[in-house]
């Protein structure tokens, strides 16, 4: 009696090790358990041990879901870092909870990076359900994913963003806007310049770049005037992007008068792609 229930004592603890998963592995795999603790060390050391866990491909997995939770947000930013490059499918429920409640904006980006190297066709399904949250973070971080995976559902949500008090958020939702859009986006971005600080007027002419409509042109022009010389390079950037030779008059009266040598340098390149100083040449 004492043999057997001793026997069935250890099945049963070894089944619960089993079962945990993480706890088990690790407890098999010391080695990788030093490599994800190195995670949280030098920069050196960081990208030694995620080289090395990448190797290891779906045997490091485990132990690095299990560090997408940890209190330090550098821990979890390698660690879906790394997931992201192993590309495991089985990690895209924790990546995926980074995505939508991680409160280090640096994760949350590198998450939305490694979702998509790890998508297996669902991530944007899954994404879509979280548009009706109740909370309006969850909400908001599922439309920015999207965007960046190329779901246009999250678009309103992103329309909203660019009226928001809080600046990041107005940034996140000019940066998510210029990957996608509807025909709204370009009045909305454009109606959002005058209030908003540089940053995101950098970001708001970049995204009008990217949609290139016939109705972007005049706003890019103007922002060729801004005061700050980020904005007005990206602006001579995203005219010579758009092609359209009606531009160039503008960029070769403000090449004439730009005194930022970096944007000259870029007016230059621009009415180089346009292949005229002169409109309609």
């Amino acid at each position: 009696m004492f043999i057997k229930s001793r026997t069935i004592l250890i099945i049963y603890l070894f089944s619960g090790l089993f079962c945990c998963g993480c706890s088990f592995w690790l407890f098999q795999n010391p080695k990788v358990t030093t490599l994800v603790e190195q995670l949280n060390g030098e920069y050196d050391e960081r990208r030694s041990a995620s080289e090395a866990l990448v190797k290891l491909g779906e045997d490091a997995v485990p132990a690095l879901i299990e560090a997408t939770r940890a209190e330090n947000w550098t821990l979890r930013w390698e660690a879906v870092n790394t997931l992201g490059y192993i590309g495991s499918h089985k990690a895209i429920p924790a990546v995926l909870e980074r995505v939508l409640v991680d409160a280090d904006v640096h994760v949350r980006w590198r998450s939305i990076w490694a979702l998509g190297c790890i998508d297996d066709g669902s991530a944007k399904s899954r994404l879509q359900k979280y548009l009706t949250d109740n909370d309006p973070q969850c909400r908001w971080n599922a439309a920015v994913a999207l965007s960046a995976l190329g779901g246009k559902e999250g678009v309103p949500i992103l329309h909203q963003g660019l009226k928001s008090s809080d600046s990041w958020t107005r940034w996140e939702a000019a940066n998510a806007l210029g990957q996608t859009y509807n025909e709204q986006t370009a009045d909305l971005l454009i109606s959002a310049y005058e209030d908003s600080n540089t940053g995101t007027r950098q970001e708001i002419v970049l995204s009008l770049g990217r949609i290139g409509t016939p109705q972007v042109i005049p706003a890019l022009i103007k922002a060729l005037d801004d005061e700050e010389s980020e904005v007005r390079w990206r602006a001579a950037m995203a005219l010579g992007w758009i092609g359209d030779k009606n531009a160039a008059t503008a960029l070769q009266s403000h090449l004439e008068s730009e005194t930022d040598e970096i944007v000259r340098e870029q007016l230059e390149k621009s009415l180089k792609k346009l292949g005229s100083s002169q409109p309609n040449d």
